[in-house]
């Protein structure tokens, strides 16, 4: 897979996009100003690109239980706001799976509240690629909390295309991830050479 490289040359007030490996002849650059934008990059390399790819699902409406203490729970985002590409994103599993090889960037957001208010407790927000925790992030919360229970997580993912993402949530208390239009899932590729 070839890998383009950014470099900004301050003198030129230009960003400059190339394909500079060791050895390798014919190294390809494309320059464009500040002021044009990463459009101008995907305008010169389109011929070179896979279509985009990006996708955002919410959970407005239901609430997901969380009934046992110590246990991971799929989160679900069954109201899809957009997916372009080619249906990667299915609502009814809240699962993303690439059609292409890529860079992917993904963010996740819950809220959730406990049963007992008056307990301490950690709450985590995984990632999960075919089945394996990728990323996560925690918070500690409790009866002193200013703030309800607020998780997210975010991370730059190399997927190969067929790649299941799913995202999933462990609590040491019991509860439920509150329904509410802020909850979501959401993925996008970077502008990535065809392999």
């Amino acid at each position: 897979m070839d890998k383009y490289y950014f470099h900004y040359n301050s003198k030129d007030g230009k960003y400059y996009v190339s394909k500079p490996y060791p050895g390798r002849k014919n190294n390809k650059k494309v320059n464009f100003s500040t002021s044009k934008g990463m459009n101008a990059l995907l305008a010169a390399n389109a011929e070179e690109l896979v279509s985009p790819s990006a996708f955002r699902a919410t959970n407005p409406t239901t609430d997901i239980p969380m009934p046992q203490a110590n246990t991971f729970v799929k989160v679900t985002f069954p109201n899809e706001q957009f997916d372009i590409g080619d249906n990667e994103y299915n609502t009814a599993t809240s699962t993303f799976v690439p059609e292409f090889n890529g860079v992917y960037a993904f963010n996740a957001l819950i809220f959730f509240s406990p049963d007992n208010p008056n307990v301490d407790y950690q709450i985590l927000l995984s990632f999960q690629v075919n089945g394996l925790g990728i990323d996560a992030d925690t918070e500690f919360l409790g009866a002193t909390a200013p703030f309800e229970g607020a998780l997210e997580v975010n991370d730059i993912l190399q997927l190969n295309a067929g790649d299941r993402v799913e995202v999933f949530a462990f609590s040491t208390t019991p509860g439920k991830i509150r329904a509410d239009s802020r909850v979501h899932f959401a993925g996008a590729r970077f502008p990535s050479p065809k392999q």
